[in-house]
């Protein structure tokens, strides 16, 4: 019985934990892109996201940013490229966000 867990880095992404030794793996997202929630976000970030959460999900393995752009216009992309788990701190806004037909296509 396993009893932790370790949550990794994108430095990790291919490394050799396993996806039930490192489920998840989190990192700042304004360490890594530039995109700040304002507009669309860059079609170059958009698809390093969507090779991130690829390489991820091969594994097993989920991915987090936390530092996101934390409005509509961010959770949206972040869900649109791939991303499983949203981080927040606006729980009543974003649960309004995926209550509304703007969410529904994710």
């Amino acid at each position: 019985m396993q009893v932790i867990s370790l949550d990794g880095r994108l430095s990790d992404i291919n490394g050799c934990f396993t996806a039930d030794q490192m489920p998840v793996i989190s990192d700042n997202f304004k360490k890594h892109f530039q995109w700040r929630g304002r507009g669309t976000m860059p079609a170059s970030e958009k698809k390093r996201i969507q090779m991130l959460a690829e390489q991820a999900h091969r594994q097993g393995k989920k991915l987090r940013f936390w530092a996101i752009p934390d409005n509509p216009n961010g959770w949206k992309a972040l869900l649109e490229a791939g991303v499983d788990l949203i981080n927040t701190d606006n729980l009543t806004g974003f649960r309004k966000f995926l209550t509304t037909k703007r969410a529904v296509s994710f």
